[in-house]
């Protein structure tokens, strides 16, 4: 009775640090500064191409410009970079599966979900059915937030099973751009 009741504890912990996680957000704001660096920089190209005046201040500019460029780099470097979502895809889930393999967390099932495109982004996602103890999806969940690619969870269920083990269906989602043809 007492083994059920820690048991319960745990879960009931694991779900609210989840929760808090989830609720926080992993990876929006960088993918909405992505998007806003992105616009800017589009402005600015076109106010200097419009605006003779702006010519002046072109050193100005070309400072703002490379200083934008190098944050977007670094945003970008944390998204997948291919020349199609199916490769993107595939990189994707072996990453997780990385991931998993290194935190304990036994890949029962994968499901490659349909991408979806906005705008220049693709949104690519996978299903998994993880089999593994609570300390095994505490660390393969803090493996995903704290990786060198942007991670979201949109959807995880966590049902406890008679030998101490938790089965565990979840969405994750990333992003990808395309890459340029010429590089």
């Amino acid at each position: 009775m007492k083994h059920q009741k820690v048991n319960k504890i745990k879960l009931v912990i694991i779900i609210v640090l989840i929760l808090t996680l989830y609720l926080f957000g992993w990876f929006r704001p960088e993918l909405t500064r992505y998007v806003q660096i992105n616009n800017l920089l589009c402005q600015k190209q076109k106010q200097l191409e419009k605006y003779p005046i702006l010519l002046s201040n072109k050193d100005e500019y070309k400072n703002q410009t490379l200083l934008l460029k190098n944050e977007l780099k670094k945003i970008k470097d944390k998204l997948y970079v291919s020349e199609t979502p199916l490769i993107a895809t595939s990189q994707f889930l072996t990453d997780i599966e990385t991931i998993s393999k290194s935190t304990n967390a036994n890949v029962l099932t994968k499901n490659i979900l349909p991408t979806k495109k906005t705008g220049k982004y693709h949104h690519i996602s996978v299903m998994l059915n993880l089999q593994t103890n609570s300390s095994g999806l505490t660390n393969f969940l803090y493996a995903i937030k704290t990786s060198k690619k942007l991670y979201s969870i949109p959807y995880l269920n966590i049902l406890p099973q008679k030998d101490n083990k938790l089965r565990v269906a979840l969405i994750i989602s990333s992003y990808m751009v395309v890459r340029n043809r010429s590089g």
